[in-house]
Order: C-alpha cells, then sequence, then structure tokens
C-alpha cells in the first residue's frame, strides 16, 4: 500500500494493527498512524483518516 506525505509516496506497512474494522458486515479503513524517520530529524508521525 502507498500513501502520499508532504508530495512524497510513502510505503505502508502493517505493524501487527488492523487497519479495517466492521461497520454493517463490511469492512471499513478505520485509520493508521504513520511514522516517519529521516536522518538529522526526530520521529515524527501523521494520522491518516
Amino acid at each position: 500500500m502507498k500513501m502520499y506525505i508532504n508530495e512524497r509516496t510513502v510505503k505502508i506497512y502493517n505493524t501487527g494493527g488492523w487497519l479495517e474494522e466492521p461497520d454493517n458486515g463490511k469492512f471499513v479503513f478505520c485509520g493508521a498512524e504513520v511514522f516517519t524517520c529521516a536522518t538529522g530529524q526526530s520521529l515524527s508521525s501523521q494520522t491518516v483518516l
């Protein structure tokens, strides 16, 4: 799965959490927290809903 943050392509990896939850018999995306790290910068995150 890929998404874009500040016009940059970011690969998304599931680290064990559920990204979908049931809603009236269908599974819907429930959001995620994307953590990023760059050399010389601190760890940061962005919520995806």
